[in-house]
């Protein structure tokens, strides 16, 4: 979804018509994504939406372990030698020197970045991806109560949790303990709305609709 300034909405929009990249379609394509998300999801009454938020993510990310899982899903990997001819010790390599190419200057001194993900570095949200996922295996699978529904997006999940409201606090507690770097907040869906990245998802008896969620800050700038 693209959001423009009112004054000059009819220019940019004629602007995309005229090179050609965007075509007339006749359905809003969110209402079938909907009705595909709402086929794999079943909400019940009781059910709760919930969505949890790492703290400062990318400066937590411990690249040392990180580099570690690679390495180590690289070894697991036997389509590796059909998709590259390098060797896992070269991509570990370069892989280094990308990330430990992280510096700046302050004052006439140079600093160099020692461990975590640098924000804003291209190879940070593979990486913060990659030990998350590493971080969700374990932390899911050592748990004896589980979310019914769960997806994330980089630091944000968004998940239906089925077990009540007095069960939350222990799963968020034990995602805390799983690794002291890694810390969730929580936010729970009031009025069956609950805000997730940059939407808005609303409960509607037993499925849910999606709309742009705004801010209160927000000055449709």
């Amino acid at each position: 979804m693209v959001i423009l300034n009112f004054k000059d909405h009819d220019m940019k929009i004629k602007q995309l018509q005229d090179k050609h990249q965007y075509k007339k379609i006749t359905n809003d394509p969110t209402e079938k994504k909907e009705r595909l998300i709402n086929r794999k999801l079943h909400i019940r009454y009781q059910d709760i939406l919930v969505s949890f938020d790492v703290t400062d993510l990318f400066t937590n990310v411990p690249t040392s372990e990180t580099f570690q899982i690679i390495r180590q899903r690289l070894l697991n990997d036997n389509s590796l030698p059909l998709r590259t001819n390098k060797k896992i010790d070269a991509i570990m390599e370069l892989m280094t020197i990308c990330l430990q190419s992280t510096y700046f200057q302050y004052n006439k001194e140079f600093y160099e970045q020692t461990d975590n993900l640098a924000m804003g570095s291209p190879p940070s949200l593979i990486l913060a991806d990659i030990f998350m996922e590493d971080f969700e295996e374990r932390a899911l699978s050592s748990t004896p109560i589980n979310p019914s529904f769960y997806r994330r997006y980089v630091n944000d999940t968004f998940f239906i949790w089925p077990h009540g409201h007095e069960k939350l606090p222990v799963f968020l507690e034990h995602l805390n303990s799983v690794d002291k770097r890694i810390h969730f907040t929580m936010e729970i869906e009031e009025q069956n709305r609950l805000p997730f990245v940059d939407i808005l998802i609303i409960r509607q008896e037993r499925k849910i609709t999606t709309t742009v969620y705004r801010k209160l800050t927000h000055t449709n700038r």
